[in-house]
């Protein structure tokens, strides 16, 4: 993957390629061959929703995702999961990933994408 553009596709594909998502509304930027961000939703069956925010580079072939924050809420809009790199809670072993529950509490998370989160959806969304 050299273009952030081929990004954007598989990225996509992983979209289409989900069980789970009903609809997608989100919003590709791209800034030079290889940056670029993401906004928007996924809808997910049961009415839960995935907002997700991504700034992403191409380096050597690979995405890196400077920034990024995907939350999971219900259909009632209440938090169920939010993932993301903000440089906080420096506390946390995998600093600076890490996951928002649906309490309040941090925890430890390895560096997530997209189709991480979707794979997990079978999980999270049982779980509650």
């Amino acid at each position: 993957m050299e273009r952030i553009n081929e990004y954007f596709a598989h990225l996509m594909d992983a979209i289409r390629n989900c069980r789970w998502v009903i609809n997608e509304d989100l919003t590709f930027r791209q800034i030079d061959l290889k940056e670029g961000y993401i906004n928007g939703m996924l809808y997910i069956h049961g009415g839960y929703m995935l907002h997700v925010a991504e700034y992403i580079e191409i380096e050597k072939g690979f995405p890196k995702r400077i920034k990024y924050r995907y939350q999971l809420q219900d259909n009632a809009e209440r938090l169920v999961s939010r993932w993301d790199n903000a440089p906080h809670h420096a506390q946390i072993p995998t600093h600076p990933h890490h996951v928002h529950d649906d309490d309040g509490a941090v925890h430890s998370s390895r560096a997530m994408d997209i189709p991480s989160i979707l794979s997990q959806l079978d999980t999270v969304i049982q779980e509650k």
